[in-house]
């Protein structure tokens, strides 16, 4: 009916008004350029008058649907300590790491290769092949440690997000979309 029609509409334009202001809030701290890029999108969305049945909203995973910035942080640091690579990132310098690189193996090869790649048991960080199998390696346990950390139920989803994802579910014609730098396996992991 033109009713129900006309509720729907206003229910998107509120949804879509809602994601973009989370997107807004979160921008400077929590997400870089292709975040920013979302919360411009997602106001160009609002503005736009209702003209189709479906309609999509992408989400990134990270400091967006849950509180895990500082997990990410956290893992790599446990991981640097196994494998005995003399690394700290501190908040800071995380911060404005994963805000110039994104994705956990350009991040370390980012920062090896300004900082110096480091010896570790079983890796030959002295070609390019043995540099990428160190960093995957590296990459494979960091995504463990971080699991096993979302296990320890020590990441919560940040506040709304739970009753905006119930909402658009039961909106018809609404597709959701996760989209992030983190692996898959760890954003698969999250939305288990």
């Amino acid at each position: 009916s033109a009713e129900r029609a006309s509720q729907g509409a206003a229910m998107r334009a509120t949804l879509v008004l809602a994601l973009a202001a989370l997107a807004q809030a979160f921008t400077p701290r929590h997400v870089g350029a292709a975040g920013r890029a979302s919360a411009v999108q997602a106001r160009h969305a609002a503005a736009m008058p209702d003209g189709g049945e479906e309609w999509a909203v992408m989400f990134d995973c990270d400091g967006v649907i849950l509180e895990s910035e500082g997990l990410h942080r956290d893992a790599y640091n446990a991981m640097f300590s196994e494998f005995s690579i003399p690394v700290v990132w501190d908040p800071a310098y995380y911060d404005e790491l994963q805000n110039l690189i994104g994705g956990g193996i350009p991040k370390m090869r980012y920062y090896f290769g300004a900082k110096g790649w480091p010896e570790v048991a079983g890796s030959d960080s002295g070609t390019e092949e043995g540099r990428e199998a160190m960093l995957q390696r590296l990459q494979d346990r960091k995504t463990q440690i971080y699991k096993d950390m979302l296990s320890g139920g020590v990441a919560e989803l940040r506040p709304g997000v739970r009753r905006l994802l119930h909402a658009l579910h039961a909106e018809p014609g609404v597709r959701l979309a996760l989209c992030s730098a983190s692996t898959k396996s760890s954003c698969l992991f999250v939305l288990e």
